[in-house]
């Protein structure tokens, strides 16, 4: 029984986190482009900091907060996809499994 449930979860799931992943990523890199060309991280370069330093911890501890909020958002876009697709079709998947448990939580 598990096993078969694991099975018909997967491919639903995969795709919507590619769809995810895709959206996440371009976010990442506008979010970086533009961190990349503000001034402190031109001074961080010519104090001799390395390319990993300069990205790690100057550019990418400025973005968290933004892409924070880009997982989040897409994370609600996720389940609700998932919920909605699930009921109109009435197929049994992770949006069936979720919209049970938050049930029984009430």
């Amino acid at each position: 029984m598990f096993w078969n449930a694991i099975n018909h979860l997967i491919l639903p799931a995969s795709l919507l986190g590619f769809h995810s992943l895709a959206y996440i990523s371009r976010m990442t890199r506008s979010f970086m482009l533009a961190q990349l060309s503000q001034e402190f991280i031109i001074t961080a370069r010519v104090k001799g900091l390395t390319e990993r330093q300069v990205i790690w911890n100057h550019a990418f501890r400025n973005i968290l907060v933004q892409l924070l909020t880009v997982v989040a958002l897409a994370y609600g876009a996720l389940l609700e996809g998932a919920v909605l697709i699930e009921t109109v079709f009435s197929w049994p998947g992770f949006g069936s499994y979720l919209t049970g448990s938050l049930l029984l939580a009430i």
